[in-house]
């Protein structure tokens, strides 16, 4: 802390009778010492103050002048205050009445050799070396974690469709490579149905679809469904109990042959009533649905197909926290909405649709976020579906971070569903505006 010293009280001039006030300052402080100390007829005081051979007296001429310079120097670390003025140093040649007196030069002394002990360097100990602890990096589960793609990579989202719900392979190809010519690049994710009862589409897809897939760089997203000719095969009980491990075994080791990313989206919207697998049904429970979960999870595991990818998908953005099997066993979070607009639901842009949705993921876990079904009906009430893709997307993309890939459900279901629903497929101005969309390289993402 800077000190102010203007006004502080300078020590003034120790005057001692008979003393020369014209020294030099340590010549001066020699003197005084020595004119005051015989005096005062004190030989044994000066031994004591000056630590002196006891054979050394103190007059004037019995002192060495060096040590006696030492002592002056010594009276340094001393303040003496008298009546001189308060704004002159003893050493500036100021405020000191100068006395014609000659200044006493002491008579030089022989002093006996002062012989110093020996000095006694204590060992030098070096303190251990402590080696700062080894952080391991967190290891990846097989089957569970996406890879990173570091704190500075652009974010982008990667776009994905599903076209042909339960459909042959051969369909499957054929849907794809229509795609392809239509948007003019492949999508980040193509969507297959696979259901584990049936055995036209139980197994792990194979043939030429797939390797187009793996060619173009575009992940299969499994649409896994536990359902069968019997309530079984939607039971959460029966699948924990290790009913269907046989099955679950050969499709990891399937997977993990494919060699390339695949996300399985088992038992989607669980936290509904429409499907046979749903948490409401049979003997279900959030607690057997999380036992199911995990039991599946540990199998792809054992199997070491760590290309493996688990996408968990309630529907409802205040889904029950107890459904939720944990960060450990899920590598992506996802959800559904749909702009039906009909009498029961408004006409609702992307943004406001995803929002609460988004919120209820983020409430429960930060993993990243996969929209795994999307779309919206046809133009309606002043509103268009060309607006809904071209105003939607990029909106998302500002507000929602978390969200890593859209999946954009083109499927006219209107006449084969009972009641029907709306024909969500991307054509006319809306296929116009997603083709415009899909080759922006913030949304050439990939979902690995």
């Amino acid at each position: 802390m800077p000190v102010d010293l203007r006004n502080a009280r300078r020590p003034g001039i120790l005057r001692v009778s008979g003393v020369s006030e014209s020294l030099r300052p340590l010549d001066w402080g020699t003197a005084v010492i020595s004119r005051t100390l015989k005096a005062l007829g004190s030989s044994v005081l000066l031994v004591a103050l000056l630590g002196l051979p006891a054979s050394v007296t103190a007059t004037g001429t019995d002192v060495r002048a060096r040590q006696l310079e030492s002592v002056s120097r010594g009276l340094s670390d001393f303040t003496f205050r008298t009546t001189a003025a308060a704004d002159e140093h003893p050493c500036s040649g100021r405020g000191v009445d100068n006395p014609a007196t000659p200044p006493v030069t002491p008579a030089p002394v022989t002093s006996p050799p002062v012989t110093s002990p020996p000095v006694t360097t204590p060992p030098v100990t070096t303190p251990p070396v402590t080696k700062p602890p080894v952080t391991k990096p967190p290891v990846s589960k097989p089957g569970v974690n996406p890879p990173s793609h570091g704190a500075n990579a652009i974010r982008k989202i990667g776009l994905g469709v599903s076209m042909v719900p339960g459909s042959s392979l051969e369909n499957n190809l054929k849907a794809y490579n229509a795609y392809k010519s239509a948007v003019g690049r492949p999508p980040a994710t193509w969507s297959i149905w696979s259901d584990w009862g049936f055995a036209t589409n139980r197994e792990f897809p194979t043939g030429p679809i797939m390797k187009a897939l793996k060619n173009d760089g575009t992940t299969p997203l499994i649409f896994w469904q536990p359902v069968g000719p019997t309530a079984d095969y939607s039971r959460m009980k029966v699948i924990a109990n290790g009913a269907y491990d046989t099955y679950i075994q050969r499709f990891a080791q399937d997977v993990k042959a494919f060699g390339k990313p695949v996300i399985l989206r088992f038992a989607q919207e669980m936290d509904g009533g429409w499907f046979p697998w749903g948490d409401s049904r049979y003997d279900n429970t959030p607690r057997l649905f999380v036992k199911a979960w995990r039991h599946i999870v540990k199998i792809f595991q054992n199997e070491g197909a760590g290309n493996a990818r688990f996408l968990w998908n309630p529907l409802s953005p205040n889904v029950n926290e107890g459904l939720y099997p944990g960060d450990a066993y899920v590598s992506y979070v996802g959800f559904t909405f749909f702009n039906w607009a009909d009498n029961s639901h408004p006409w609702k842009g992307m943004l406001a649709g995803y929002s609460g949705r988004y919120a209820g993921m983020r409430r429960i876990t930060s993993k990243p976020i996969i929209v795994a079904e999307t779309g919206s009906a046809p133009d309606k009430w002043g509103n268009s579906r060309a607006a809904w893709v071209a105003d939607g997307y990029p909106a998302v993309y500002a507000k929602l971070p978390g969200i890593k890939g859209i999946i954009y459900f083109s499927v006219d279901m209107s006449q084969d569903t009972h009641p029907p629903q709306p024909n969500w497929m991307l054509e006319g101005q809306s296929l116009n505006e997603y083709k415009l969309l899909v080759n922006q390289p913030r949304f050439k993402g990939t979902l690995k």
